[in-house]
């Protein structure tokens, strides 16, 4: 499966946003350490943020590294209509270390509801 994530952190419309911090950084710190981000983003079909809507992403970012830039993800990607009728209404649980400036990263999939219940591997 492949689909992408819209992540929108300045916007005119506070409404338009779809990431936000909800706890701020620690003033000492290159690294974010201690921020605090709740998302709701759009999934989509391609990278073009105007392509097929699949459904959203939502969860949290913690970043928790005092020495490089990285986060903590934990976080459901909730499949809609938009990506038929097989996967409505199921779900795909996230949770890993997400190192921001690397290009390829790793989180594992810790579970789902619908047709990924039980579900386990790795998504990059």
């Amino acid at each position: 499966m492949t689909f992408y994530y819209q992540e929108t952190n300045a916007a005119r419309e506070p409404r338009d946003l779809t990431g936000i911090a909800v706890v701020p950084p620690v003033n000492w710190t290159t690294t974010n350490f201690g921020m605090v981000e709740v998302m709701d983003d759009p999934m989509t079909e391609t990278a073009d943020p105007k392509s097929k809507l699949l459904g959203r992403i939502q969860g949290m970012y913690v970043y928790a590294s005092k020495e490089e830039y990285s986060v903590l993800m934990v976080m459901n990607l909730v499949f809609m209509e938009g990506s038929g009728t097989t996967y409505n209404g199921s779900t795909l649980s996230l949770v890993g270390k997400n190192s921001l400036l690397t290009e390829e990263r790793e989180m594992s999939v810790v579970g789902g509801t619908g047709v990924f219940r039980l579900a386990r591997g790795f998504v990059t």
